[in-house]
């Protein structure tokens, strides 16, 4: 049968709980409406790196880490331990533009005469295919050999992470494609940037909120806090 994911949905759905989601989008857009308004631009502008916005998504992914590997360490849980690894990963890739960089190099070096202007964003998506293909490889384990709660979780955290990487990967892969393209839509460009910073901000928090209620559900010594 199909396991019950949906036991981590149901505690999502507190309304308490909900709560926490709440606080972390709010924060999320108080950062859109800093980009738009507050100068200086390199301390506010969400798209940029070392941004307080970008410092938030990165406390986001360490703290989601931090979680799991705590419950980890005490319950010997490999899903939560393999999830701790895929968002210190995430924090890491993030911080230090590890998929831009690589992307790059696998661009210059392989695809530069057969995609031209593309070839950066060429490199970037194969990198993260790689990538994808490792975590979910670590994800199919986990799902195999894992109890009812370890499939909750990873349903769950996969959902949220998948549209984490649609938006920071894929979109801007469709932005670059529209770039190269030259079109000239300016609307659309705009929606493809509110989309694209907007949908990695909130999935990072609902990653961010679903370790939260899942720690405080089921952590050894944790439950009732």
């Amino acid at each position: 049968m199909f396991p019950r994911p949906y036991d981590l949905l149901g505690r999502l759905r507190d309304g308490e709980r909900v709560q926490v989601f709440l606080v972390l989008i709010s924060v999320d857009l108080v950062f859109v409406l800093l980009t738009v308004l507050a100068e200086p631009r390199w301390l506010f502008d969400m798209t940029r790196d070392n941004s307080l916005a970008e410092w938030f998504q990165y406390g986001k992914a360490v703290a989601i880490a931090w979680l799991l590997v705590n419950v980890a360490r005490r319950s010997w849980s490999r899903a939560y331990l393999v999830w701790s690894c895929t968002f210190v990963y995430v924090a890491a890739d993030d911080a230090f533009r590890i998929h831009e960089s690589v992307g790059g190099v696998i661009g210059d070096r392989w695809l530069l005469n057969s995609m031209g202007d593309l070839a950066y964003s060429y490199g970037q998506l194969l990198y993260a295919l790689a990538i994808g293909v490792i975590i979910l490889g670590a994800i199919t384990w986990v799902w195999l050999r894992g109890e009812a709660r370890d499939r909750s979780l990873t349903v769950v955290m996969a959902a949220f992470l998948g549209a984490f990487v649609a938006c920071a990967v894929g979109l801007d892969f469709v932005a670059s494609w529209l770039r190269a393209a030259e079109y000239e839509i300016g609307f659309l460009n705009v929606m493809l940037w509110v989309v694209e910073e907007l949908g990695e901000h909130f999935a990072l928090s609902a990653c961010t909120w679903a370790a939260v209620v899942e720690v405080r559900s089921k952590a050894p010594g944790l439950e009732g806090t």
